[in-house]
């Protein structure tokens, strides 16, 4: 049973759904470093609550 065809599809189907995800994602962290940055010391990504309970 051959299934290169259905492989090649399913990868092209998986990179689709990811790419824009990727994008979004460093998109998001770019962003939140620039506003770390920007903002000297403040905390991102609720880092507030885990320090809470330490």
């Amino acid at each position: 049973m051959d299934v290169t065809d259905w492989l090649a599809w399913f990868l092209e189907a998986l990179h689709h759904a990811v790419d824009p995800a990727q994008h979004a994602l460093d998109a998001i962290l770019t962003e939140a470093g620039f506003l770390a940055a920007l903002g000297g010391n403040r905390q991102v990504f609720g880092q507030h609550r885990a320090a809470r309970y330490q």
